[in-house]
């Protein structure tokens, strides 16, 4: 895999994750 697919991924995996976790984090410290 070349370097930039795996920028891509990462930015991907890091907008997904704040997608599902940011609403957590909300829940937890509200």
């Amino acid at each position: 895999m070349s370097k930039k697919s795996i920028i891509v991924l990462i930015l991907v995996g890091t907008m997904v994750a704040a997608r599902v976790f940011g609403p957590l984090f909300d829940s937890f410290f509200s």
